[in-house]
Order: C-alpha cells, then structure tokens, then sequence
C-alpha cells in the first residue's frame, strides 16, 4: 500500500465523493489483504446501512439483463446505486471477463450508478473473499441500495443469502429438467424467483415445478415470471421486492439479516487472520524439512501435533 500521508489524501477525496477515490480504495481492499483493517477503519462513518439486494442462479439465465432492467426502476426510488457483479475467474491470471458490466453499459453515463466487476479469484460460493470489506467501504461512501450479481455456479451457490437483504433466484424454463438438480443450493435461499425467458418455452409447468420443490421445503415461494429482453413481467418483479423489503421492515426480519450478516464479517476476519498464521508457520516448518519425499502424513503429523494440541 502506499504510505500514509498518500492514503489520507486518497481517504480525503472518498469523503468528498469521488468516485476515482472510491474504486481506487475498492482496488486496495482487493490487492492488499494485510491494510484492510487501516482502511476500514479510517473509513468507518455513521452512515444508515444500504439496502442490499442479492441475485443469483445458474448460468445464463439473465442475471446481468434483469439487473440492467431494473436499474431504470431503481434509480427512481434510490438516489444513489452500486451493483458489485462478480465473475468467473481465469485459473491462469485469477482476472474476471467483465462481461456482467458490458450488458449493464447503458448505465456507465449515469453518476448515480456505480458499477463494479469482480472476479470471483474462485471463491466458493459465488463471492470474493473480500465482500464484507467491499460492503464496508460503500456503506461508507453513503449508496442508498446494493444489488450484487454472483457468478452462477450452481446449486452450492448459498453465500449471498447470508450477505444480501434480499435474495432474487433467477432461473430459466429453458433448463428443463434440470431444476430437480437444483432441489438443494440456491432453491432453499431466494426470497422471489424470477422466471426469466418466460416467452421462449410455456414455464407454467417450471413454475409448478418449483412451487412443488419448495412446498415440499415448506416454504410457499413468489414466482414471478417475467422477460428481460421484451421487458414483459420487470415492473412485476420490481414491485415484489418492494413489496418484500416492506414486509420484512415491518417484521424485524431485515434487523435479523443484518445482525447476521455482521456476526459473519466477524467470523471472516478471525479465519482469515488464523489461516494466514498458520499458513505462514507451515510454509517456515516445511523450509525446514529436510527429506520432502517421506509420506505426506510424516511431514504434517509433527506440526499438527505442535499447533492442535
């Protein structure tokens, strides 16, 4: 990281509002593990919590599209907009392919949108390891709402709903057969799923087949179909989660997300700062191995001994 006095400069400009002086601090966040804890700090400010919304699903199914629909309607209701979109990572160079932002391009002009393209650096999940962190510096930065767009790996995709307020499942009649593969996963976790591409394939029979999955959970879901390419279904869609952010305003249950939601930045920061301790004393222990060619349980068996005890 840079030194100090060019951190404060940098940290002077965020709370000015500049928008160069918040991706700039989004980026160290990302690339400098170690000074999380000096920048969140110095940014911590008493700002109302954003609302956050999260949306997920499978591959394909038109994340990016409804999120750059909505977007229209959002911008009515909010005054200020961040959408994190996270992507698949190469194995190689751990960069992302930004394709979220390049269909969401009609909103870059738009000073009250900020968007953001992430890569996933193949977190488990769906997420970067970092969200938290990146959550703490918009809260910072005063956004009014927060949509984050996960990768779409599939059904073990579950972390968002311990991140976002809400949880938007999308998912497309065009999969078939394959929502029995999705029982578990994200089928547990939406609080609305949208049925995209509703006008390629009847999806009254999906949409029975979903609510069949989840009474079976006993859970008695909204299914809202809809299209975002004709637009069909979008107003629908945005008024089911007005209306849900109102219900659960009125019943505590957004007081009980974000509590939780704490209780898991917390529990972050200990297992990042426990593995890197250990991380840091197993790579100083096998320096020291002389014959690296014995089983690998010889290796490891004398410094597990040593630390777990």
């Amino acid at each position: 990281m840079k030194s100090i006095k060019e951190l404060g400069a940098l940290l002077g400009d965020f709370k000015s509002g500049s928008i160069r002086a918040l991706s700039r601090c989004i980026s160290l966040i990302e690339e400098f593990p170690q000074d999380r804890q000096t920048i969140i700090s110095k940014l911590k400010s008493s700002r109302p919590t954003p609302l956050i919304i999260g949306f997920t699903g499978p591959p394909g199914v038109g994340k990016s599209s409804i999120i750059n629909k909505m977007l229209f309607r959002f911008v009515k209701r909010y005054k200020r907009i961040a959408v994190l979109a996270f992507d698949p990572s190469s194995s190689i160079s751990h960069g992302a392919l930004l394709g979220d932002r390049i269909r969401m391009n009609e909103h870059l002009d738009n000073e009250n949108i900020f968007i953001r393209s992430f890569a996933s650096r193949g977190k488990f999940g769906g997420l970067s390891s970092v969200i938290y962190d990146i959550l703490e510096v918009l809260f910072s930065f005063g956004f009014d709402l927060i949509l984050i767009e996960t990768v779409g790996t599939g059904q073990n995709e579950i972390e968002i709903a311990q991140v976002a307020d809400a949880t938007i499942v999308v998912l497309d009649p065009l999969s078939g057969d394959s929502i029995q593969a999705l029982k578990a996963g994200i089928m547990e976790i939406g609080d609305i799923y949208a049925v995209n591409k509703n006008d390629v394939v009847p999806s009254a029979m999906y949409e029975k087949n979903i609510q069949q999955i989840l009474w079976d959970k006993h859970k008695r879901p909204k299914i809202v179909p809809c299209n975002a390419q004709s637009v069909e279904g979008i107003d629908y869609l945005f008024e089911n989660i007005q209306e849900l952010i109102s219900e659960y305003r009125k019943g505590n249950i957004l007081v009980h997300k974000r509590s939780l939601r704490y209780e898991n930045y917390v529990k972050s920061i200990v297992e990042y700062k426990i593995l890197e301790y250990y991380r840091k004393k197993f790579n100083e222990y096998y320096s020291r191995v002389s014959e690296k060619n014995k089983n690998p349980y010889e290796i490891t068996s004398p410094f597990l001994e040593k630390h777990l005890r």
